[in-house]
């Protein structure tokens, strides 16, 4: 475990949350599922180390236990549990399986002793440069672009080749304005 610590590193923060609500303006990074699993499956096979996910659904509650392995037999696990996520109108199965990808995150950060970064202090992790992500300002006026060309914003997505605006690398949208004009412009 001292050596796969070594060798994993920080995680970077590769989403973003902007939202307002009630209470007021919601603004947060944070690493999804796939980041953490992406820098912990580069290294522990190497190391003779595994992990897997155990699930146990207690009505509407979710445990999800995260069982840490080596190859010469020693195990280790360690749980969480936490209510279906409802937000954001989500159905019952969504819900379930929001909260366990979120519970399997912080199972395998914590049972790894990782932390997770906005970017590390050289601008490297794991030997790619760190993506700094679109601006909430930015992002902003990425959608009004599109507004005024009438354009959908499932082709700004699919021509970055992201799920959703959030995940929009900074250095890409002066370009993504650029399409939006040349791409409303009469032909």
């Amino acid at each position: 475990m001292v050596r796969a610590r070594g060798k994993i590193g920080t995680v970077l923060k590769n989403r973003r949350v902007d939202y307002t609500s009630p209470k007021g303006r919601v603004n947060y990074a944070y690493e999804d599922l796939a980041a953490v699993t992406s820098a912990v499956d580069e290294v522990i096979p190497e190391l003779g180390l595994s992990y897997r996910f155990r699930t146990k659904v207690d009505g509407k509650s979710l445990t999800v236990t995260l069982v840490l392995s080596h190859e010469n037999g020693y195990s280790e696990d360690n749980s969480l549990s936490a209510a279906h996520d409802e937000s954001g109108g989500k159905n019952s199965i969504q819900g379930c399986g929001s909260t366990q990808t979120y519970l399997e995150r912080y199972l395998l950060k914590a049972g790894f002793g990782l932390a997770a970064a906005e970017a590390d202090d050289d601008g490297q992790a794991h030997g790619k440069p760190a993506v700094e992500l679109a601006s909430p300002q930015q992002i902003e006026t990425l959608k009004k672009a599109l507004e005024v060309r009438e354009m959908k914003i499932d082709r700004l997505l699919k021509w970055a080749r992201i799920k959703e605006i959030g995940e929009l690398p900074a250095s890409l949208v002066d370009e993504a304005l650029s399409k939006i004009r040349i791409a409303g412009e009469p032909q």
